[in-house]
């Protein structure tokens, strides 16, 4: 009954916490965290990111950010419901995204970042994926390892910056004929020009 008294607040702090940026957009803070250090920052970043992406997603893509903070006993399990949670808050306002899930336990606050990434599966994102299979993960993962930097502390938007910063060479343009070479992956990855 706790769990399920926890989840419905959430749901509430989800369904009314969506700040009124355009383009990276708070979905959640209940961490406790000031997170206006960097939102102006935070949103030319997106708003870079998201303008030089194809025409067919840049209508369609946020970035968006939320934090929780669990006081009680949480398992795994209950993380990922949480996260889940954002993620269909995300998916509710667009159809792509790049969302960043910043968790804080009894051991310390941010102490892990989740990166969930959603683009396309047609036209040309459908020929990225039969040409490298795993592009879309490779991505995520390399976002992931960026924001989770244990050197970050609780500096966990500026490790967010540098992310979006990385990421966006990657998605400015994905493309199948044009190969950019072997990257640290190990595998051939396809994009259009470089900055």
């Amino acid at each position: 009954m706790k769990k399920i008294a926890i989840i419905v607040i959430y749901i509430l702090i989800l369904a009314s916490s969506a700040h009124a940026q355009k383009y990276y957009i708070h979905l959640s803070n209940t961490s406790g965290i000031n997170n206006d250090k960097y939102q102006a920052e935070l949103e030319a970043a997106a708003e870079d990111l998201v303008l030089n992406m194809p025409g067919e997603v840049r209508d369609n893509f946020k970035v968006f950010d939320w934090s929780s903070y669990l006081m009680q006993n949480i398992t795994d399990s209950t993380y990922i419901e949480f996260f889940k949670l954002a993620q269909k808050k995300a998916a509710s306002i667009s159809k792509y995204y790049l969302l960043f899930g910043k968790i804080s336990t009894t051991q310390g606050v941010f102490t892990y970042i989740e990166v969930d990434l959603v683009l396309p599966t047609t036209g040309r994102y459908l020929c990225a994926d039969n040409s490298v299979p795993g592009w879309r993960e490779w991505i995520k993962d390399r976002v992931k390892v960026i924001v989770n930097k244990k050197e970050r502390g609780l500096d966990v938007d500026k490790s967010i910056l540098s992310a979006i910063a990385d990421a966006k060479p990657f998605l400015k343009e994905i493309m199948c004929s044009k190969p950019m070479g072997e990257l640290e992956s190990g595998f051939e990855f396809y994009r259009g020009k470089s900055d």
